[in-house]
């Protein structure tokens, strides 16, 4: 898959297979995005066998069908990553999250991120996926924003929860849904369905006014 954004030209790959290659380009991205102060999933310092570590299991994934990795290329040199795996829970089969999304600083405005999220967007509906879902940090505004502009909204939000370093962050939960099959039935919450429980006098109930 090819773009052209602009000056530059964009493609979208599938790996399927762990190389030496493909380690060091992922170890590369993390370790200047990592220069920056944000976050990438392996620390503050990118080891290259934390790296080889994730990869293998990735694409282990991959290799079982519960998983797709999809990297980016600018004008020939990969720069960014984006790793789609579906719901292990048997109740919760059309349903996949994105995990690690990496975009090398050199690459943003380009078109980069946006290239490989619909690309993965593209194949989950393909692949019968319903719902799609994301953490982000809190502080990641930029981040929300941009996911925001490929479809996502925020449903939910821990406080405090997410930990770089000595810091504290809020963990923010965003997510994206297709339309099902025309067999499919959707309740939301309503307990007059197979399972559901009404609400009784004196149970204290999650705020709904505090989610989105």
């Amino acid at each position: 898959m090819q773009h052209n954004e602009g000056m530059s030209t964009i493609e979208i790959h599938w790996p399927t297979t762990v190389t030496a290659e493909f380690i060091g380009d992922i170890h590369r991205i993390a370790t200047d995005i990592a220069a920056t102060d944000e976050p990438t999933g392996f620390g503050k310092n990118p080891r290259r066998d934390d790296v080889r570590m994730w990869a293998g299991q990735a694409m282990a994934k991959v290799k079982l069908g519960g998983a797709a990795i999809c990297t980016g290329s600018v004008d020939g040199q990969v720069q960014g990553v984006a790793t789609l795996t579906k719901a292990q829970r048997a109740l919760n089969e059309h349903s996949a999250e994105f995990g690690r999304i990496l975009t090398h600083p050199s690459a943003r405005g380009k078109g980069l991120a946006h290239a490989m999220i619909a690309a993965q967007l593209d194949l989950a509906q393909k692949l019968g996926v319903e719902t799609i879902t994301l953490q982000l940090r809190g502080n990641n505004q930029g981040g929300i924003a941009f996911f925001q502009s490929c479809g996502f909204a925020v449903c939910g939000r821990i406080p405090n929860v997410t930990e770089f370093g000595d810091d504290r962050y809020d963990e923010v939960t965003m997510f994206i849904q297709f339309p099902p099959e025309g067999h499919v039935r959707r309740h939301g919450s309503n307990p007059d369905t197979s399972g559901g429980t009404a609400r009784r006098a004196g149970l204290m109930t999650y705020p709904e006014e505090t989610i989105g």
